[in-house]
């Protein structure tokens, strides 16, 4: 993301509800990490987390402070200079994930 490494991790079902229970995916952006299950994912949910780092990355992790206005703007900038970038790696992270699966 913005040319800082990231990295996707897969975890068993059971593994994954147990460590993060009544979550689909989980950003942990201090570690510049992604952990999703590796069952049960739907694309929606990596494109959702890539959002997720994205903010962290663009320094948005806390919104409080925005009107709302100013917060649109941000997801503005971020799909216009970012957003096709982040469609094509959500596509490389669903291929793996149906790779990993299968």
């Amino acid at each position: 993301m913005i040319g800082k490494p990231w990295t996707v991790r897969f975890y068993p079902k059971k593994k994954f509800a147990q460590k993060y229970p009544g979550t689909l995916g989980v950003c942990l952006g201090w570690k510049r990490q992604i952990r999703l299950p590796l069952r049960g994912l739907k694309e929606e949910t990596v494109a959702h987390e890539l959002t997720h780092a994205m903010l962290h990355e663009m320094c948005v992790t806390s919104t409080d402070s925005l009107r709302r206005e100013e917060l649109e703007e941000v997801f503005c900038e971020m799909w216009a200079k970012f957003g096709v970038d982040m469609l094509m790696l959500a596509d490389q992270i669903w291929t793996e994930y149906q790779r990993r699966r299968a």
